[in-house]
């Protein structure tokens, strides 16, 4: 997405407190309504911020080999795609303070599958001036 900032003209969205909410309403300062795209754009924010868990570490376990979800995730993602379903039951309605990010091929699938569907919506609706291939 940085990249198709830098071919407008306008300012590049904030990339502080909820970034997907600025780049959001940035998009449709261009005439991209991301909710038309049909994808589910709350997993997509969820594969952000969990790959900035896994990137970025996770406080609460000091070797990095863990990666989890803090209490901001869980709040925001009740329903995560990237939750281990083990935990998910057994600790419903209450339970530790991290839980596990967990990743299956087919929770993958889906998340690509989205990605897609999401990257192709939003390259047909980007104004001319603002695709790579200018065509």
């Amino acid at each position: 997405m940085d990249e198709t900032v830098k071919l407008s003209s306008s300012q590049a969205p904030n990339k502080k407190n909820n970034w997907f909410e600025n780049y959001k309403r940035w998009f449709l300062g261009v005439g991209v309504e991301w909710t038309a795209s049909g994808a589910d754009l709350l997993l997509i924010e969820e594969m952000t911020v969990a790959r900035n868990r896994i990137q970025h570490g996770s406080r609460g376990d000091s070797h990095g080999l863990i990666k989890t979800q803090d209490e901001d995730y869980r709040s925001r993602f009740p329903k995560a795609l990237f939750q281990s379903d083990l935990e998910a039951r057994m600790f419903r309605n209450f339970g530790p303070k991290l839980r596990s990010i967990e990743l299956t091929k087919e929770r993958l699938n889906r998340a690509i599958e989205e990605i897609m569907l999401f990257a192709n919506f939003i390259e047909e609706h980007l104004p001319v001036e603002m695709k790579y291939w200018r065509g």
